[in-house]
């Protein structure tokens, strides 16, 4: 990624993030996590369509489905084919788009999930919902964008960028667990211990089944120097059968040893 195309792409980011129904000055209230792939109706009551614009999302529609039982017998390229085929039939659908890139995520193939991010990432902005169940939804792909995002910074070695876009998928879903574990990652990174802490400890607020997310408490603490609370989240873990590492496991043991010795 270029840098002037870095400057776009936070750009972009960072209108959408402005454009978010709510965004100023109101408390959100957001319920759990949905996937952004099941968010499709944010278009608003009032939008028109022509017959040809109707039919066209229909056939995107059926495209989307075939890209999802695709998905469910583990055949990720013919998933991306349709998810793009029903991008081109439906342009003003962000969750199209979305969904090839983040599947272009996985594959480590950056530019075209770069690509197909900024295609999802405007038609967002285009979208302009009015009742609540659609600034619901609204909110959801959001969210889903800005952790799409900031994986692919994150890969392209833009650190602070990815941080940014993982705060922009909290502003706008707080209970989006993945954008708080993978802060808690970042920050654990930059030796910023008690922040990383209190990501971990939202993540696992917004999904208790994180466990990756008390790992990743227990590492803070004992970066932090607070083994004994690192030891009783390893035996918190073993005791829901998660399998600590050993090492970090013996490293907080023998802290607390010598910290024993040392008293």
């Amino acid at each position: 990624m270029r840098r002037g195309s870095l400057i776009g792409w936070m750009m972009l980011l960072a209108a959408a993030l402005l454009l978010a129904p709510g965004c100023r000055g109101r408390k959100k209230k957001d319920p759990d996590l949905v996937d952004a792939k099941s968010s499709k109706n944010t278009k608003g009551a009032k939008n028109t369509m022509t017959d040809e614009e109707r039919f066209r999302r229909g056939y995107g529609g059926e495209e989307w489905m075939k890209g999802q039982n695709a998905l469910e017998r583990g055949n990720k390229d013919v998933a991306i084919g349709h998810f793009e085929r029903a991008s081109r039939l439906d342009p003003a659908e962000p969750a199209y788009p979305l969904a090839a890139g983040q599947l272009y995520l996985e594959q480590n193939n950056l530019d075209k999930a770069e690509t197909a991010l900024q295609d999802s990432l405007r038609a967002l902005q285009a979208l302009h919902p009015d009742n609540p169940a659609d600034v619901v939804a609204y909110r959801k792909i959001q969210a889903e964008i800005y952790v799409a995002a900031g994986d692919l910074l994150q890969k392209k070695g833009f650190v602070s960028e990815a941080i940014n876009a993982y705060q922009s998928a909290v502003e706008a879903n707080p209970d989006m667990a993945r954008a708080q574990f993978e802060l808690g990652n970042l920050f654990l990174k930059r030796n910023r211990y008690a922040v990383a802490e209190s990501r971990f400890r939202e993540a696992l607020k917004a999904d208790p089944s994180m466990l990756r997310a008390q790992v990743g408490l227990v590492i803070a603490y004992h970066l932090g120097g607070e083994n004994t609370r690192a030891w009783k989240e390893i035996q918190d873990l073993e005791k829901k059968g998660y399998g600590i590492n050993e090492e970090l496991r013996g490293k907080v043991l023998n802290a607390i040893k010598n910290q024993r010795h040392s008293d």
